[in-house]
């Protein structure tokens, strides 16, 4: 069933919040006959662990409650991507102009005072949930309007590339210089509407939650050397500079690397684009002030804009007109995917200008931890089990990988894999460990040996149904090492805990991949 403008297509469930009993169980009165799932909460906290399992359609908030009151209820619930679209109405006995402001600074969308009427509550919370499935009704019709749109443009943008490029190399006989030139503008705006098609489909996923994000330990001197060899050809081609600077010792970031990549191209991108022949761009990644993550700061030496605006260059649709005279328009959506992209894994970013002196635009991705990945497992200072096993998928291509994306490719349809073998409240998949013949995926499972081998076995046999594997002549190896029973000191710290293991681990993991390595097959 399709969900409607004027409506769901479930019941919806309502949240209701607030310390007193007697508040909520009316509430609760008041609602029944309308046929909604209701849910309470006798605290601010309660209710965000609600929330964070199952978030409601709609919710009806208490301000002032002991501990967390509603309007930093209010305000984590907006500040999260995953609930910032569930309307809140909060309930106050405060009638007053500043109350009604600091529920709407928390990001509060309507009001209710105590008493609560009934006919007038049931009234706002119908309102609010048409409005929001009119809401998701709108996004999910831009989606598939994009999509299809995108669909019927590529195909034909497609073509016209295929001949142009045929005119281009002499296929079809010699041009002169004048229809060369003419053919190389046609090629060059055909580029510019396939980079548009792109940014607008990133944007709808972004923002209809189909942009997947998935950090993992990523070598940030392989994202910008692969992002420098990318678009070195370009910066030659208008006379730019191109050059890197990247820490032999940098450390790991937690980082999706299919997305880090995709920030660097987009403000290397920008920054050749507003750049003169003869000017130089540059990009640099070390280790931040405050050495819990990573700086990657990408500068150029062009036109520069106005400081003044500089905190609004990442808005959606956000174009500098100085920046644009010298060069083609866009849609304005490549710094606003980046922004998306940086928030989404953890990282902030912002950019320096100067009128006439460029600009530098940087960005934080936090440091990737063994620790972080491996913590919440540990529950009341104890593991899952005293016996651990590491296990190692092995992947070899007969000679080398045939591109860097068919790699890529392999690498995330792999890891897919192995989240689906694994039990979330026993094992986790650990950094992945890659180079130009294969890669090894390693998981720490908290099981004996029996489990280990089942699970080994599940690993093996989940790969042997891929496609791939037969198609691309991929050799597989499943194995696994059982570590030393794990037995954290009496007194001992959470954190002392935490990082044993992951020496433990780590130490382990240097180990299965030195040749004298033993393995149980």
């Amino acid at each position: 069933m399709k969900q409607r403008p004027d409506g769901t297509d479930h019941t919806a469930r309502i949240l209701i919040v607030d310390d007193e009993l007697r508040n909520r169980q009316l509430l609760e009165l008041m609602l029944a006959p309308e046929g909604f799932h209701l849910q309470t909460a006798a605290t601010g906290e309660d209710a965000l662990a609600i929330i964070a399992q199952q978030p409601p359609d709609l919710l009806l908030l208490d301000v002032m409650m002991p501990g967390m009151d509603g309007y930093e209820v209010a305000a984590r619930i907006k500040a999260n991507h995953a609930t910032e679209s569930i309307p809140v109405i909060m309930i106050t006995a405060l009638d007053d102009r500043n109350a009604k402001m600091l529920g709407l600074n928390a990001g509060a969308e309507d009001f209710l005072s105590k008493p609560v009427d009934r006919a007038e509550l049931c009234l706002r919370v119908r309102n609010l949930l048409r409005l929001k499935a009119y809401g998701a009704y709108q996004l999910r019709f831009k989606d598939e309007f994009l999509s299809h749109v995108s669909h019927e443009l590529r195909s034909p943008l497609t073509a016209i590339k295929q001949f142009t490029t045929i005119l281009l190399g002499g296929l079809a006989g010699e041009l002169n210089a004048e229809q060369r030139e003419y053919q190389e503008i046609v090629l060059k705006n055909i580029r510019q509407l396939q980079s548009m098609i792109d940014d607008l489909l990133e944007v709808t996923r972004l923002e209809t939650g189909k942009l997947t994000v998935e950090p993992e330990s990523v070598s940030v001197a392989n994202c910008v050397i692969d992002t420098f060899n990318t678009l070195q050809v370009t910066a030659r081609a208008k006379g730019v500079t191109l050059s890197y600077e990247v820490p032999s010792d940098l450390p790991s970031a937690n980082a999706d690397p299919t997305r880090l990549r995709q920030i660097l191209i987009i403000l290397l991108e920008n920054a050749i684009k507003f750049t003169p022949e003869g000017g130089a761009v540059r990009v640099e990644a070390r280790l931040a002030g405050d050495s819990q993550s990573l700086l990657f700061e990408v500068s150029d030496t062009g036109c520069g804009m106005d400081p003044a605006i500089t905190e609004r260059i990442f808005e959606r649709h956000f174009q500098v007109t100085e920046r644009i005279q010298s060069s083609r328009k866009g849609l304005g959506l490549g710094l606003y995917i980046c922004k998306e992209l940086v928030t989404r894994q953890g990282g902030k970013i912002w950019v320096e200008c100067q009128t006439v002196a460029g600009c530098t635009f940087s960005f934080t991705l936090p440091l990737f931890s063994l620790n972080h990945s491996i913590a919440p497992l540990l529950k009341n200072s104890r593991w899952p089990s005293e016996s651990i096993a590491l296990v190692m998928v092995e992947t070899c291509f007969p000679d080398s990988w045939p591109s860097a994306d068919s790699q890529e490719a392999w690498s995330y349809e792999a890891r897919s894999v192995l989240q689906r073998c694994l039990l979330p409240d026993l094992d986790v998949l650990l950094p992945t460990s890659s180079d130009a013949g294969g890669e090894r995926f390693f998981v720490a499972a908290f099981a004996d040996e029996r489990g280990a081998s089942v699970l080994a076995n599940r690993i093996r046999q989940q790969f042997e149904l891929l496609p791939r594997l037969k198609q691309t002549g991929l050799t597989l190896s499943v194995s696994y090492n059982m570590l030393d029973p794990f037995l954290p000191h009496a007194g001992a710290s959470t954190d002392d805990i935490v990082t044993s293991m992951a020496m433990n681990l780590e130490a382990s993991i240097k180990s299965q991949t030195q040749p004298e390595a033993v393995y149980h097959e």
